[in-house]
């Protein structure tokens, strides 16, 4: 597992958080399912500094979205694209 910090807004307030996860997927899965998440800002893998690219993520849309999906098919859908520069 890799840590990662996140921006996020969470209460109308920008916060930065430290998350763990097997990839930043599994880090998005985790926060979107986290009510008290308004936005996702920006995440940053510790270990080599890499950043992705979150602008226009809708969290909401993507809540109802992760709940039509099957855990096991989640997992299989994003095994090999952990280390794409952009995601939205």
């Amino acid at each position: 597992m890799d840590e990662y910090i996140v921006e996020v807004v969470i209460d109308n307030h920008r916060e930065t958080i430290k998350t763990f996860g097997s990839s930043v997927y599994s880090i998005i899965d985790n926060l979107i399912m986290m009510p008290s998440v308004e936005a996702i800002l920006s995440l940053k893998r510790v270990y080599d500094s890499k950043t992705w690219d979150v602008d226009g993520l809708d969290v909401e849309t993507m809540r109802e979205m992760r709940e039509e999906i099957d855990n096991d098919a989640l997992v299989e859908a994003f095994q090999g694209y952990a280390d794409e520069p952009t995601i939205h």
